[in-house]
Parts: structure tokens; sequence; C-alpha cells
């Protein structure tokens, strides 16, 4: 392999373009390694997202940059890669009616067993920076308000460590907290200061999150 090495040409760089055949060798490793689908018409995205960490590592070629992400060595790198490549769309109370159903139909026969000493628990399997996980602790709670003292977890999981690390800080803009609603706001967070808030502490012990690579 050829290790991008020194300072870079950064005219030269700026007209490398994703033929193709480098185009189809980045899709099968990104589907082989880690189960991203990059079908021909995302050609422009990963182009404009790669071409960041080209110039980051000092590679003359998105070949040379592929090359360099499966060195061994270069296990930080991968994790960029996946991170550029990865899109994390999410938000609180996203497809409310799925919460619904749980609330309605799933959850009051968990907490039950929960409530009579038994193990529960709920995965979250593309937890991306914590929306989702956060939402069903805070529905939980509002079942169960005692939910984090009984044997009941959340487990939060995501490809992405970058985003796992955003999700276990739990702070969110407070433009996001309008998805939730007074009651729950009132119940489940606290400001961090003037424009973030957090999730009160039996919210967060509901939730435990970890990175997975789900093939």
């Amino acid at each position: 392999m050829t290790q991008p090495q020194g300072r870079i040409d950064f005219l030269a760089l700026s007209t490398t373009e994703l033929d193709p055949v480098e185009f189809a060798a980045i899709a099968d490793y990104a589907k082989s390694a880690f189960g991203l689908h990059l079908p021909e018409a995302k050609r422009e995205m990963v182009y404009a997202r790669l071409i960041k960490r080209l110039r980051r590592v000092g590679a003359a070629s998105f070949s040379n940059y592929l090359d360099f992400v499966k060195h061994p060595q270069n296990v930080a790198e991968r994790s960029e890669f996946l991170s550029a490549l990865t899109t994390n769309v999410t938000q609180f109370f996203r497809e409310a009616h799925h919460f619904d159903y749980l609330r309605r139909a799933v959850l009051p026969k968990l907490i039950d067993r929960a409530r009579k000493g038994q193990r529960v628990r709920l995965w979250s399997a593309g937890c991306s920076a914590g929306q989702e996980p956060y939402t069903l602790a805070m529905v939980l709670h509002g079942l169960c308000p005692q939910a984090h003292e009984l044997n009941v977890k959340i487990l939060a999981s995501d490809i992405d460590p970058r985003i796992l690390q955003r999700a276990a800080a739990s702070i969110y803009p407070n433009d996001e907290i309008k998805a939730i609603s007074p009651e729950l706001r009132a119940a489940c967070t606290v400001a961090v200061d003037e424009a973030n808030f957090t999730f009160t502490k039996p919210i967060r012990d509901l939730i435990r999150f970890g990175e997975l690579n789900l093939i």
C-alpha cells in the first residue's frame, strides 16, 4: 500500500474525480465491512463527503484513500470513513405512531413483568444521536415513573462511534425539545444552559450505549 505522506497538492486534488470503478470499489467495501448500501445514484454524495478525508490524509486519489482505509493500522480512519458515509437523520418522537403503539399495546405487559421482578430489555438498534432511545425512555417513564429502579434497560447501539459519543453525552439544542410534550418535558428534561437541555438521571439510567455492526 502507498500510504499518503507529507504535504498535499490541493490544486491537483481539487480536480480528482471519483470514477465508476473507484466508486464501485468503495461501495463494495462499505457493503462488506459495514453493511452500507451505496447505489450509483449516491456517487456525488460519496465524492462530496470523502474528498474532505482525502485532503485530510493526503491521498492522491480515491483508490489510494481506500487502500489507506483498509490498512490494518488505520483503524481511526475507518471510523472517519464510516462517519462520513453514514446519514444520521432522527428526532424525538419521530414516527410518533410507533411510540403510540408501544405505549398502548407493548409496554404495559413488559412493565407488568418488570414489576414482578422479571428482566426486560428493549433495543434501539440504530440509535443515531440518541433521540430514539431517549424517546423510548420517556414513554416508559410516563407509564412507570419507577422504571429506572426495576430490571429494565434500553440497549442503544449504532455502527458509528462518533454519533454514539453524541448520544451518550445526552445534550441537545433547545429547538429539539419542541417535539416533546410539555408534560414529558417537565418530568424528564433539565436545562444545561440557555441553548441546550439534557435528561434527568432516571431517564439516562435506563439507557446503555454500545457500538455494534449489525452484520
